[in-house]
């Protein structure tokens, strides 16, 4: 008899609580610092209260991943109770996440637990993860969901338009000049995460939507090949429903079927390095060469 299959990731999947609760996924969350105050994301501190908390402070928290330890903890319970894990969260290449996870493994025997680096971050994980739930569903183990998706993390493609350079600029990844420049220019970074890393992919100048509209075409052009896995897609973003709406009307313009369309809100961890206004679309293709 097959042991029971826990599905993990963590808070930066960016996962609605609705498929969180539905699809019986477990979550463990990193960590956000305001001042002295350690907070959990998405359980102490919503993206909307950590922005309001910016605004009044000038300042960006600090984040933090989770401990060996804190793993450690949290999957005690569960393999005690018979559960095999498999585990996929923020890629190995942007966060220590996945190796303090490696570390808490090595307590429990090795045929428990399986780790995928998703190489992505948002909702890209969170297409991974639903993946994996559907397999399980099926009665697949969690050694068998591993071997089933291991090649799957680079054929997920995750980007996203950036409102504001101020964020960045308060993180260090970008100058006060560049931010004022980005600002009277009307500068609008568009960002890829493609084989585990994130890098400037183009320049949008002007509205938000002509930012947009380079993820949108590059999708679209992608459908029209039929390249496309049709089975989830998310628009995710952080307080900004208006270019949400863009989207969708420009997807059901041309026609874009796809089984699962969800919209995504952006956590703390990923709101406080991008910023309000940021939005990004992700989706799973057939065949991908790397760039």
């Amino acid at each position: 008899m097959k042991n029971k299959v826990l599905i993990l990731t963590d808070s930066t999947a960016d996962l609605p609580q609705h498929l969180i609760e539905s699809r019986d996924i477990k979550v463990i969350p990193l960590y956000i610092h305001l001042g002295e105050k350690e907070l959990l994301d998405g359980i102490d501190i919503t993206a909307d209260e950590m922005f309001e908390w910016i605004n009044a402070n000038g300042v960006l928290p600090q984040t933090a991943t989770v401990s060996p330890f804190n793993f450690e903890e949290f999957l005690r319970p569960y393999i005690n109770d018979g559960y095999d894990v498999f585990y996929s969260g923020i890629g190995g290449l942007l966060s220590g996440t996945g190796r303090n996870f490696l570390l808490a493994a090595e307590e429990f025997p090795k045929e428990r637990i399986y780790y995928l680096d998703s190489g992505n971050l948002s909702s890209g994980i969170a297409i991974i993860i639903l993946k994996a739930c559907d397999l399980r569903d099926k009665g697949y183990s969690a050694k068998e969901i591993y071997e089933e998706l291991k090649d799957l993390p680079p054929r997920v493609h995750s980007q996203f338009v950036i409102r504001t350079l101020d964020y960045m600029r308060k993180g260090g990844r970008a100058t006060g000049f560049q931010a004022l420049m980005g600002a009277a220019l009307k500068i609008r970074p568009v960002l890829r995460v493609r084989d585990g890393k994130l890098f400037l992919y183009k320049k949008a100048m002007g509205k938000m939507s002509r930012g947009m509209d380079i993820q949108i075409d590059d999708f679209l052009a992608e459908y029209d090949k039929g390249n496309i896995v049709d089975d989830y897609l998310f628009i995710t973003h952080a307080q900004n429903p208006k270019m949400y709406e863009y989207t969708m009307k420009r997807l059901k313009k041309h026609g874009v079927k796809i089984k699962n369309i969800y919209e995504g809100q952006a956590g703390c961890v990923i709101s406080s390095h991008c910023g309000p206004g940021t939005i990004g679309i992700l989706y799973e293709v057939k065949e991908y060469k790397k760039e």
